[in-house]
C-alpha cells in the first residue's frame, strides 16, 4: 500500500495525524507500506482565494496557541505536551521540510519526521535554525554530505512539487492522507477512522485486481 503524508512541520494537527497513523499502521503488522512524506505550504487564506497581507498573517506559535483550549487534551491523548507558552514564532517551515525530504530519501523519514514535531511542539525549538536540524540529522545517522547537498538544491516552492491531479482535486489544507492515490482524508482523524480507511483501501484493490481477472 502506498499512503502519501501532506503535511506542515508547524501544524499541530499533522503531528497529531502522524501519531495516528503509526498507532493504526500497528494493526496491519504483515501490511507492505510505501510511505511518502509531501510537505506543503498553505497559504494564509486559501479559502478566500487571495493571501493575506504579511503583517495580518499569525505565526505558527500563534496559531498553536489560538487552538490551545480545542487540542491540549487532544494532544496529550497521543503524547503531545505541547509546549504552547515557549513555542518560537516560526515563519518559514521549509528548511525542515527539506530535512524530511531528504531523510525519507535516506530511508530514515518517519524518525526524523517524529523527531522533529517533537523539537518544536514538546520542546519548543525553532526549527528552522540549521543548528537545530542538523543536530536531528546526525542523532538519526543522516549521511551528512548528502543531506547538505539535497536540501541546498532542494529550496524550491513545495507545492510545484505535487502532481497536477492532487491540485485540481482540492488540497487546501493540511493534514492529508491518501491511500493508493485513489482514496483521500483530510484531517487529523482518530485512529480507528484510520484502520478503516486502510481496510477500504484494501479492499478497492483487491475488488479492482479481480476485476482485471
Amino acid at each position: 500500500m502506498r499512503i502519501d503524508f501532506i503535511f506542515d512541520t508547524v501544524c499541530i494537527w499533522s503531528y497529531i495525524a502522524k501519531r495516528r497513523l503509526d498507532l493504526a499502521l500497528k494493526a496491519f503488522p504483515k501490511l507492505n507500506v510505501s510511505f511518502a512524506a509531501r510537505p506543503f505550504l498553505i497559504l494564509p487564506s486559501p479559502f478566500f482565494g487571495f493571501p493575506l497581507p504579511p503583517e495580518a498573517v499569525p505565526n505558527a506559535a500563534d496559531k498553536t496557541r489560538a487552538l490551545r483550549p480545542k487540542i491540549e487534551k487532544i494532544a496529550e491523548r497521543e503524547g503531545i505536551k505541547i509546549a504552547f507558552d515557549d513555542l518560537p514564532p516560526v515563519t518559514d517551515s521549509a528548511p525542515s521540510h527539506l530535512l524530511i525530504r531528504e531523510a525519507f530519501r535516506q530511508d530514515k523519514g518517519n524518525e526524523v519526521m517524529e523527531d522533529v514535531f517533537h523539537a518544536y511542539f514538546c520542546e519548543a525549538r525553532d526549527i528552522s535554525d540549521a543548528a537545530i536540524l542538523k543536530n536531528i540529522a546526525e542523532r538519526n545517522g543522516m549521511n551528512a554530505a548528502e543531506t547538505e547537498e539535497n536540501t541546498a538544491k532542494g529550496r524550491t516552492n513545495f507545492n510545484a512539487t505535487l502532481p497536477p491531479h492532487w491540485k485540481k482535486s482540492g488540497i487546501r489544507a493540511v493534514p492529508c492522507l491518501i491511500f493508493d492515490r485513489e482514496t483521500m482524508i483530510f484531517g487529523a482523524q482518530s485512529t480507528e477512522a484510520l484502520k478503516k480507511m486502510i481496510e477500504l483501501s484494501l479492499f478497492l484493490h483487491r475488488e479492482s485486481k479481480e476485476t482485471a481477472l
